[in-house]
């Protein structure tokens, strides 16, 4: 699922403009953090970004969502 770099960046307590810096090179596991206007990660080129990215139309807008998100699938990893 997409999240933005405001949502990202708010989960970790940073300037959303540091996620860009801090990811990195462009992969496509990183394609996933995405700009809240266009729903794209900045300045990928289409083979740069996940063939899945485009397979859901939700987005995570928030720090909060991101992080409850996150602890469900932790927590259905360790059940499983």
């Amino acid at each position: 699922m997409r999240a933005t770099y405001g949502a990202v960046g708010e989960a970790l307590g940073v300037i959303p403009r540091a996620i860009g810096a801090r990811l990195g090179p462009h992969t496509q596991e990183r394609s996933w953090i995405v700009n809240a206007e266009t729903g794209l990660p900045t300045d990928y080129t289409r083979d740069e970004m996940h063939p899945s990215l485009f397979h859901a139309n939700e987005i995570i807008s928030s720090g909060t969502e991101l992080v409850m998100r996150m602890t469900a699938w932790k927590a259905n990893r360790e059940e499983s």
